[in-house]
This record gives structure tokens, C-alpha cells and sequence, in this order.
């Protein structure tokens, strides 16, 4: 495993969107996109209700720890039950990415 600190680091392109159900949850849509020529190992998505706060939970995600290559987009959905906070922001980071924080943009209620 000592080749992946030799990784070089990466940086993604973030964006989130949420959708907002009439029973009261939200389903988050993540998109992952990977720029650069490098591999982003490892991509963690947290959705939280502030941007530095924690992790909002209970929470399920349809996939986390993915591994991003150069020009692909990776897509995630985090799922919040009702009784939970609002989810407002979407932290991503990685074995060798640094944290990035970006807000959650609301969609239609459906």
C-alpha cells in the first residue's frame, strides 16, 4: 500500500442538488467530476446541515469511498429521512484530495 502516498493529489468539481419529498425527506444528488490527469482514490461524501458542521444521520448513500479517474464523473445519492435536519452543504474528501465544502442547491418538491 506504501504507492498510494506517492499518489499525486487532485482536486474535484462538486456539485449537489437536492430534492425535496412531500413526506418531508430530501434525496441528494452528488456529482464527482475529476478534471485533471490524476486518480482520486478514495472520494468520501458527508452531507451536512452548515458548512464545517458534522456529517448529518442517520443517512444513506447509494455508494462512498469511490475512486474517481481522470475525465470520468462519479454520481452519488445520499438519501435524509424526514425527521432529520436540513441538508445544506456537501462535504467530499479523499486519500489524496483535500476537503471541499460546497452548498447543496435546492430543486422542485415533488
Amino acid at each position: 500500500m506504501t504507492p498510494l502516498n506517492t499518489m499525486p493529489q487532485t482536486r474535484l468539481q462538486v456539485t449537489a442538488h437536492r430534492n425535496d419529498s412531500s413526506g418531508g425527506g430530501a434525496s441528494v444528488q452528488i456529482r464527482l467530476h475529476n478534471p485533471g490527469r490524476g486518480i482520486a482514490f478514495f472520494e468520501r461524501a458527508e452531507i451536512t446541515t452548515t458548512h464545517d458542521g458534522d456529517e448529518i444521520l442517520p443517512i444513506e448513500y447509494s455508494d462512498n469511498y469511490v475512486t474517481v479517474y481522470p475525465g470520468e464523473t462519479v454520481e452519488v445519492t445520499g438519501t435524509v429521512t424526514g425527521s432529520e435536519p436540513a441538508a445544506n452543504w456537501v462535504r467530499v474528501s479523499g486519500y489524496n484530495s483535500a476537503p471541499t465544502v460546497v452548498p447543496i442547491d435546492q430543486r422542485a418538491r415533488r
